[in-house]
């Protein structure tokens, strides 16, 4: 029982250490204010390719940020506008969509 309890504690530990909690992000992020909220608020849950996969309007990306913050992201209400603002200018109805990332059988 012991065993198990140290197993099932070193598997949620491992979970912790996922690529999102703080490994090196290989994706290249668009310059601007936004680019920190981002890491910062989003990539603590989710993969940065499912952010840049993303093509809202600035109403709708406002409205995830809101649902994002109220299902418990850390992003302070005084940082929500630059965040929109970030999203909603680089990953937009307009944008192209992002090419796909290639990895050898190395990686």
């Amino acid at each position: 029982m012991r065993r198990l309890k140290f197993l099932l504690s070193l598997g949620a530990f491992a979970l912790l250490l996922s690529p999102s909690s703080g490994a090196p992000d290989p994706l290249e992020w668009p310059s601007g204010d936004g680019q920190k909220l981002v890491k910062a608020n989003c990539l603590i849950c989710h993969s940065g390719e499912i952010v840049m996969g993303q093509r809202l309007s600035a109403e709708n990306w406002a409205k995830v940020v809101e649902k994002m913050a109220g299902w418990g992201s850390p992003i302070p209400e005084k940082d929500r506008a630059a965040l929109v603002e970030y999203l909603s200018k680089n990953f937009n109805p307009e944008t192209p969509e992002p090419k796909p990332i290639r990895m050898s059988p190395q990686d």
